[in-house]
């Protein structure tokens, strides 16, 4: 939105040319769920738990980065499939 301010263009004119199928995407339409059984699951736990016994934040990022790249590529797909 920012870059469609400073190039001096009407956002509610871009927003209009848009596809439908993209104006109407709610944030639950690409909802991603996971669970870590960090409580039963002695192997995964160790990818989880520093030296200290605390969380290891990094690799939360990563696999919240990594998420977000499928969520992505997901909708990018989904935009391809309307388009054929």
């Amino acid at each position: 939105m920012q870059k469609v301010q400073e190039q001096g263009l009407d956002a509610t004119k871009v927003a209009s040319e848009l596809p439908a199928f993209l104006l109407d995407k709610k944030p639950s339409d690409s909802h991603v769920e996971v669970s870590l059984p960090l409580g039963t699951d002695l192997a995964l736990r160790e990818q989880y738990v520093n030296f200290y016994g605390n969380v290891r934040f990094e690799k939360l990022l990563e696999d919240l980065d990594a998420c977000a790249g499928n969520v992505g590529t997901y909708n990018y797909q989904l935009i391809l499939l309307q388009y054929r």
